[in-house]
């Protein structure tokens, strides 16, 4: 369990702004023009796997998908971007604070909802910038790219509850180019103040090779994202599996239901707080007869999955609704990679099994 700890009096201003500190004010919502200079990689003897997924161990003392985000944190030499829609996790915290006093740039969005968590303001109070949304969608991003090489992203919100009791997915991708597509997105909010609709379709590389696998690139709303994995759904041929927290699309759920048809096998866990909700699919899917179960455990379970043929991964911060594609800032990753399908296959088959059906 978290310890407390004290939280500062912060007088609220205009019914919604807290005003941490003047220093803390011109943090959270003074845009800082320019983007930084680009840090030339630096090679190391022992250099990282390109492609690396972790998967959190609700209930587990020790989380590898925590501490090694912390590590690659207090790698960092030159910059640190980190657009999250929720911060209280104080490992990472603590992490950002030590990148920042050795002199890293570390900059900071978040969703303007969670703005006044204490550890964002001690983010702020510590001199790093901190940018909200300030608008009625979200902010939904996770992902952190550090020193224009290493990408972090996948499902995990950077709090207690997404670390150390939800289940999640947080991909490392070393790639310039992907870091490149994750700080032009970085850029546009931090900088532009660029959110949801204001976004503009310009991904340097959305399609990428790495590792010898293909990557595809996608941020919504921009990107028709929706439409890209109905697509990929009805190209399938032998099998779909999805582990998915909220799923209130019909268009999704009628290309699974259309391909079940044709005999591909398709199945799913879904968390339970959410597969009962207004517009779920979940019902939908269970009357016609799928596979489809409940995780019960007391944590969420968070992921946004569809993994194909045991061969393509679909990952990120995109809850399969219609929010997710015409409101938020989410980032969507298709891995075409039969070996990292392959781990979260494994991922899968153990809270399918475990569901409740």
């Amino acid at each position: 369990m978290k310890p407390p700890i004290p939280r500062p009096f912060l007088p609220a201003v205009g019914g919604t702004l807290v005003l941490l500190s003047l220093a803390a004010l011109l943090a959270l919502f003074h845009f800082q023009g320019g983007a930084p200079a680009a840090p030339q990689a630096i090679g190391t003897p022992s250099a990282p796997a390109a492609v690396q997924v972790y998967f959190t161990q609700p209930g587990e003392q020790a989380q590898p998908a925590e501490r090694a985000l912390v590590d690659a944190i207090d790698a960092a030499r030159f910059t640190l971007d980190v657009a999250t829609y929720h911060f209280n996790l104080w490992s990472v915290r603590e992490a950002l604070l030590r990148a920042q006093r050795r002199g890293v740039k570390v900059r900071m969005v978040v969703e303007s909802d969670n703005i006044l968590e204490p550890e964002v303001a001690e983010l702020a109070e510590a001199g790093i910038p901190v940018v909200g949304d300030r608008r009625a969608g979200l902010m939904h991003h996770k992902f952190v790219v550090i020193d224009g090489l290493d990408t972090w992203t996948g499902s995990m919100n950077l709090t207690y509850g997404g670390a150390r009791e939800d289940h999640n997915n947080l991909l490392s991708l070393r790639s310039t180019e992907l870091a490149e597509d994750f700080g032009r997105e970085f850029e546009e909010m931090f900088v532009d103040a660029r959110f949801g609709g204001a976004s503009k379709p310009d991904t340097p590389h959305p399609r990428l090779q790495l590792d010898g696998a293909e990557v595809e690139v996608l941020f919504s709303p921009d990107d028709r994202v929706a439409a890209r994995l109905v697509g990929l759904v009805r190209e399938a041929r032998r099998s779909i599996d999805v582990m998915a927290f909220a799923f209130t699309s019909d268009a999704l759920a009628e290309a699974m239901l259309d391909r079940a048809q044709d005999g591909v096998t398709v199945r799913g866990v879904f968390d339970e707080g959410q597969a009962g909700g207004a517009g779920a699919e979940f019902g939908r899917l269970q009357q016609a007869g799928l596979d489809v179960r409940l995780e019960r455990s007391p944590g969420l379970l968070h992921h946004k999955v569809i993994i194909l043929d045991g061969e393509t991964v679909i990952t990120g911060s995109y809850n399969f609704t219609r929010s997710a594609e015409e409101q938020n800032d989410e980032a969507v990753l298709i891995l075409h990679d039969p070996g990292l399908a392959q781990r979260y296959l494994e991922e899968f088959e153990a809270l399918f099994q475990d569901a409740a059906p």
